[in-house]
């Protein structure tokens, strides 16, 4: 090297240089793969669950909870793209008897933004064998400007046979075997089971279901009632299964503790037979 000369333009020099920036570099990736910047490796070595970044059902388990009942747990993420914050969850059952067959009930939920798990039941509710073969299991939310439903679906094999009830023996005016549905915080959809001997007649309008949400006491929830007229509530002559929705129509926070079903003759206007479920629920 000639007097006067840099190190660091020598052979030496360049060499010398070369090492320590490929050993910076080294030490770089090191520390950005341990955390989990570069990779695919997450901090601590946990994978995160789905992808948070858009709405989707990730997967399903299912447990028997009893030969009636199938509980199936959903496994999800909700980012709000389906205009609600809260979305609906509808779950569909098929099988070789259809659909969603009569006697089998699936009860309903919401699920809030993020990510996490939720429950759905699946029970049978009249006597007979009830085979699923698939789920189909969707996030709803508010519908779009053109009127068409918002949602996000998913299907998956599923087999499993639910046994329903033994077949009831007869009942002379008698309501029993209530399910209850809440389509929205304000409303609750009553469904029970009923024997009626059609001594006020066998007309179907002749006689219809009315239901009441009471508080502890047995007081009326404030500002409900039931919903008549649509022909959903009318009873026949024998033995078969009615609705009736209870709708509150002002808002004010109360706790019903059970729901009183009567089967009601028209005229003349009279109670023929009443049961009293116990059924918890929070009006807004």
């Amino acid at each position: 090297m000639s007097e006067g000369e840099s190190f660091w333009k020598t052979l030496p020099g360049i060499l010398t240089g070369l090492a320590g920036l490929v050993g910076a570099v080294a030490a770089l990736t090191t520390a950005l793969y341990t955390a989990g910047i570069i990779g695919g490796r997450a901090k601590g070595g946990v994978r995160p669950p789905g992808d948070a970044s858009r709405t989707e059902i990730r997967g399903i388990s299912s447990t028997g909870v009893s030969e009636r009942e199938l509980r199936v747990t959903v496994d999800y993420t909700y980012t709000g793209d389906l205009g609600l914050d809260v979305a609906g969850v509808l779950l569909t059952p098929a099988g070789s008897s259809g659909p969603l067959p009569p006697g089998l009930a699936v009860s309903t939920t919401r699920v809030p933004k993020g990510s996490g798990s939720f429950a759905i039941d699946l029970r049978a509710d009249r006597p007979g064998a009830y085979p699923i073969e698939s789920v189909q299991v969707c996030l709803v939310g508010a519908p779009a400007a053109d009127g068409r439903a918002r949602q996000a679906c998913r299907k998956f094999p599923l087999r499993f046979s639910l046994t329903g009830p033994p077949q009831p023996e007869h009942r002379r005016d008698a309501v029993w075997n209530l399910r209850g549905v809440e389509p929205a915080d304000s409303s609750l959809l009553v469904t029970v089971d009923y024997s009626y001997a059609g001594q006020f007649g066998s007309d179907p309008r002749s006689v219809y279901l009315a239901a009441m949400a009471r508080m502890q006491g047995g007081r009326q929830v404030p500002d409900t009632g039931f919903e008549r007229g649509t022909g959903s509530a009318d009873v026949q002559a024998g033995s078969g299964t009615s609705s009736v929705l209870i709708r509150k129509y002002r808002r004010g926070p109360y706790k019903s503790v059970d729901v009183r079903v009567c089967l009601m003759a028209r005229r003349p206007p009279q109670e023929i037979a009443c049961q009293v479920f116990p059924y918890l629920k929070s009006w807004p």
